[in-house]
């Protein structure tokens, strides 16, 4: 039996706080929680998103103030990453898909990626630079993601108010707030 590698340990160990990092900011632009996404960057990051560069706090609200007035669910779904650790820093590419469902009308899908420098300091991680790229959009027509065919019962569980766009979403709730019969 091999010792443990404390150096591969820490390894993993950062992967997953790294990781960690980056799902602050998409489940706190999902829900809509302002304190969570400028949780993900350390007070001097610098966002390059797009069509907005700015700090933690200008990200944070220009995202919230777009996805109130324009959308009734979105999910930022991470997929493919890649991360190269170098003691207390990080460089990482994380591909995303976007899905925006309009108040009215289709629901925007766009897909990219997230260059990420982190730093670690004071034993966290988080996001010091973002640069973010959109490499393609399209768009689902409105009522094509529900189905046409959509039972009763799924299109229930799409309005439950369990589910929001607030830290009143089920997800916050200890223990869950699951139904019991």
């Amino acid at each position: 039996m091999n010792p443990i590698d404390d150096h591969a340990v820490r390894q993993l160990l950062d992967r997953q706080a790294i990781w960690d990092a980056l799902l602050k900011y998409t489940r706190g632009m999902d829900r809509l929680d302002r304190d969570l996404v400028i949780d993900a960057f350390h007070p001097d990051a610098i966002d390059d998103h797009c069509v907005i560069a700015g700090t933690r706090e200008d990200i944070a609200d220009s995202g919230m103030t777009m996805h109130r007035a324009e959308n009734r669910k979105t999910h930022h779904c991470l997929t493919n990453h890649y991360c190269e650790l170098d003691g207390d820093t990080a460089s990482t590419e994380t591909y995303f898909v976007y899905f925006g469902a309009q108040e009215e009308g289709p629901t925007d899908v766009l897909g990219g990626r997230y260059l990420d420098d982190l730093e670690r300091r004071n034993g966290e991680w988080r996001i010091s630079r973002r640069l973010c790229f959109i490499e393609w959009s399209s768009s689902l027509p409105e009522g094509e993601a529900t189905g046409t065919s959509a039972s009763l019962g799924a299109l229930e569980a799409m309005t439950d108010p369990r589910s929001r766009r607030s830290r009143e979403d089920a997800s916050y709730i200890r223990p869950l707030p699951v139904k019991t019969g």
